[in-house]
C-alpha cells in the first residue's frame, strides 16, 4: 500500500541557513543575474531550510526529486565553509563575496567528456562547405544531409571523424553566433 510507503520514509532534517545566508539567496534569485537553473538549486536550498521535503519541493519548482537531494546534500557538506567564512574574527566578508561562495557551492561540477579537437580553421571549413552545395561534391541532393555533410567533411580530409549531430552542433552555433 502507498500510503505505508510515506509513513515510513525518512523526514530529512531542514537546511540549516542563517538569516544573511537566506537574504543572500533571496537577493541572487531576484537579481536575475544567474541562470534558471542555479536559481532552481537556490530554491530548493530556501525551501529545505523551511522543512519542504523533497516531494514538496519537486511539487513547487518541478526538480526531479534526485536533483533536489542531490543539491540539498551538496548544501549540507559546503555550508560549513560558509559558516566559518562568516564567523572567522580576522575576516570581514563583504556581501558580494558570500554571494560568490554561495554560486561556488551550487556550481554543477564539471562533467566528463571529450574536450574538442577540432581548431578554429577546422570550424570554418566545415562551416563553409556547408555553405556549398551538395552536387559540387558529388552528393546528388539540392540540400545537405547531416551524414551526406559529415562524410564529405572526413572524405576532404578536414577532420578524421566526426558525427552528423555533432556537424549540426557546429552549425547551429555558427548561426546563434551570426
Amino acid at each position: 500500500m502507498w500510503f505505508l510507503k510515506l509513513r515510513n520514509m525518512k523526514r530529512k532534517e531542514p537546511l540549516q541557513l542563517n538569516d544573511r545566508q537566506k537574504e543572500l539567496i533571496h537577493r541572487i534569485v531576484k537579481k536575475g543575474r544567474v541562470g534558471m537553473a542555479m536559481c532552481k538549486r537556490l530554491q530548493v536550498v530556501l525551501l529545505a531550510s523551511e522543512g519542504m521535503s523533497d516531494y514538496g519541493i519537486n511539487r513547487v519548482i518541478g526538480m526531479q526529486k534526485n536533483w533536489i537531494g542531490i543539491w540539498r546534500n551538496r548544501w549540507e557538506q559546503q555550508s560549513e565553509k560558509l559558516r566559518k567564512l562568516e564567523c572567522d574574527a580576522n575576516l570581514s566578508v563583504s556581501d558580494k563575496e558570500m554571494e560568490k561562495h554561495i554560486l561556488e557551492i551550487m556550481t554543477g561540477e564539471k562533467r566528463g567528456g571529450k574536450s574538442s579537437k577540432i581548431t578554429l580553421s577546422q570550424l570554418n571549413q566545415i562551416v563553409a562547405l556547408a555553405c556549398e552545395k551538395p552536387e559540387d561534391h558529388g552528393i546528388p541532393f539540392s540540400k545537405w544531409s547531416l551524414a551526406s555533410l559529415a562524410q564529405v567533411i572526413m572524405k576532404e580530409n578536414i577532420v578524421e571523424r566526426i558525427s552528423p549531430s555533432y556537424v549540426c552542433r557546429i552549425l547551429q552555433k555558427k548561426t546563434a553566433a551570426t
